[in-house]
């Protein structure tokens, strides 16, 4: 009677579980394939609870697609599903009673049906029962839908107090569908839902506390109205619930609560409840570790359309936790989350085909998933889709779009994106040369914790390079390399203490600096900290260990170190410890 007209009212609903992420997902995957997997999908999950399943079951029945269509069987598993609380299932089955379809026509009973699904926050059965009480003719197919029509049904509907209805109307407000967008007016809807018991309006009005939409930004008023969703059988709010009280958010961190409130989750058909859960074994969070129990999780939420399930999964069988180590079996599932646009799990599958690693090695079809990834979100498959088309590997080199590369990683928060860019303006090879822009670019890859950025910005400040000269900066930033690993900063700071360039001579902080140069593999370093050991400057004079040093020197490719190390009068000793290293 209302069929395509109401549908489209079915995404106004923001779901605990949405079963149509799973039809995209395997739609796509199977198109020139056999669909059968499908079914023995959503057979298994069905058995196991999932309502939405056995919706799935049943449409797979109704259109007749990979089994024989049944409309009786359809209506069994809309029944089903309808009784396990899944509101398209009892839309499903009230269309079926409406049109007649593998039962009787029964307006009433469709009506009864339209109420409940209505009531379990389907939109379209909503907009169906305000139509047929309203004693509407049926709308012509093809014709577009009235722009208010749900609005007006929705809130006679809302005012008879059916309160899925008062949630439905609260969406078009806060989604400006039909009506001005009104957060204010979204919120007090949803609290009208959730003081009437349903629990998706305070599932909803949570997401307002929590989000600052239409709310002063609340946790702990978010977290009651996610337990009282939670209580009232929202899955969504039980994760949502178990997420705050994994990370501490408006409550005191607990990880066993936040366990149990995944493990509520989960068995109510959250996936997301599955995942964290599935984290929290592999982590050992609040539970004793173990990975069996977490790849059985990350099965269950991967089956059920979580592509980050399908990803950590993956990832265990890339490294052999809780299952033998199998590389065919780890790109399996990166391509099904890749499938369902998971960029990370994109960006595994390029690494597999750039190393060879459970593939053949295939630079061409790495370049794609890394494509894929970036366009997915994740900055590391930019990054490296810019480095192959900088080096022109397995695609034709191309300068320019490795700047466009680069810098969409730099703009979406990729450190390396940024020193990569700004060593393009420092060399002036891909782009023109712009020494402040370098200066800046450097400055977000620092921040981000590439050393080399901090390193390079610490070379500019010292020779005045896109930026002011200023040997105290150029101190702070060799420190601050120095600190994360960067044997030259090391080095150049050691230096520093030694002429007295921006800090005071030290030779003692010198000689520690140059130590952990050397230790670095800096030969520099090596050298200076011998020269150091040879004149008795900072430590106690010792030619045997400046001997040592000279020698570890000369094997890292210092001459110097190689001359000094043969001479056997010290007096011949020379000191050529004045440069600092000019690049990263």
């Amino acid at each position: 009677m209302i069929k395509n007209v109401l549908l489209v009212f079915c995404l106004l609903f923001s779901t605990t579980l949405s079963a149509d992420l799973i039809e995209d997902r395997k739609a796509a995957k199977q198109k020139a394939k056999d669909t059968g997997g499908d079914y023995f999908t959503f057979i298994k999950v069905c058995n196991d609870g999932f309502m939405g399943a056995c919706n799935k079951l049943a449409l797979l029945y109704k259109n007749g697609t990979s089994v024989k269509q049944s409309y009786t069987k359809a209506n069994q598993f809309f029944s089903k599903a309808c009784e396990g609380n899944y509101a398209d299932g009892c839309f499903n089955l009230a269309e079926s009673f409406n049109n007649g379809l593998g039962v009787e026509q029964d307006v009433n009973r469709a009506n009864s049906l339209y109420a409940k699904a209505c009531d379990g926050g389907n939109a379209a059965g909503c907009l169906s029962l305000g139509i047929s009480s309203n004693g509407e003719a049926e709308p012509d197919q093809d014709a577009a839908p009235s722009p208010t029509s749900d609005f007006f049904a929705f809130t006679k509907i809302c005012d008879d107090g059916f309160v899925g209805a008062c949630n439905s109307l609260a969406l078009l407000y806060k989604n400006g569908t039909t009506v001005k967008q009104n957060f204010s007016k979204a919120n007090q809807l949803f609290a009208k839902a959730c003081k009437g018991g349903y629990a998706e309006g305070c599932f909803n009005l949570a997401e307002s506390y929590r989000n600052s939409i239409g709310e002063e930004r609340d946790y702990s008023r978010a977290n009651e109205l996610y337990a009282k969703a939670c209580n009232g059988e929202n899955a969504g709010g039980c994760l949502n619930l178990g997420i705050a009280y994994d990370s501490g958010q408006g409550v005191d961190q607990d990880y066993l609560k936040a366990n149990e409130l995944y493990t509520r989750a989960c068995d109510g058909g959250e996936t997301g409840g599955c995942l964290n859960l599935g984290i929290s074994y592999d982590k050992g969070k609040g539970v004793e570790q173990d990975y069996s129990q977490a790849n059985e999780l990350y099965t269950n939420a991967c089956d059920w359309g979580n592509t980050d399930g399908c990803l950590n999964l993956g990832i265990s069988h890339n490294r052999g936790k809780g299952v033998v180590q199998d590389f065919e079996k780890a790109n399996e599932l990166y391509a099904k989350a890749c499938d369902g646009r998971n960029g990370k799990a994109c960006f595994n599958l390029g690494l597999a085909y750039t190393n060879g690693t459970g593939v053949d090695k295939d630079l061409a079809t790495a370049n794609r998933f890394f494509s894929d990834a970036c366009d997915s979100g994740n900055t590391t498959g930019c990054f490296n889709l810019g480095n192959s088309y900088k080096t022109g590997t397995g695609t034709e080199r191309d300068p320019g779009m490795a700047i466009e590369l680069y810098t969409k990683a730099c703009d979406g928060g990729n450190a390396g994106g940024c020193f990569n860019l700004a060593l393009a303006y420092a060399d002036g090879t891909l782009i023109k040369r712009s020494y402040p822009k370098a200066s800046a670019l450097y400055a977000k890859a620092c921040d981000g914790g590439v050393t080399g950025g901090c390193f390079n910005l610490a070379l500019n400040y010292a020779i005045g390079s896109g930026v002011r000269q200023s040997y105290t900066k150029a101190n702070e930033l060799y420190r601050r390399a120095c600190d994360g690993g960067n044997a030259k900063a090391c080095f150049n700071l050691g230096i520093s203490y030694t002429k007295n360039t921006g800090v005071k001579l030290d030779y003692v902080k010198a000689n520690q600096f140059f130590s952990k140069a050397c230790d670095g593999g800096v030969a520099s370093g090596c050298f200076s900290f011998a020269v150091m050991h040879q004149k008795g400057r900072g430590v106690e004079q010792d030619y045997n260990k400046a001997k040592e040093l000279f020698e570890k020197a000369c094997d890292g490719g210092h001459q110097g170190g190689c001359s000094n190390f043969t001479k056997l009068d010290e007096s011949d000793i020379e000191d050529s410890s004045n440069d600092q290293n000019k690049s990263n």
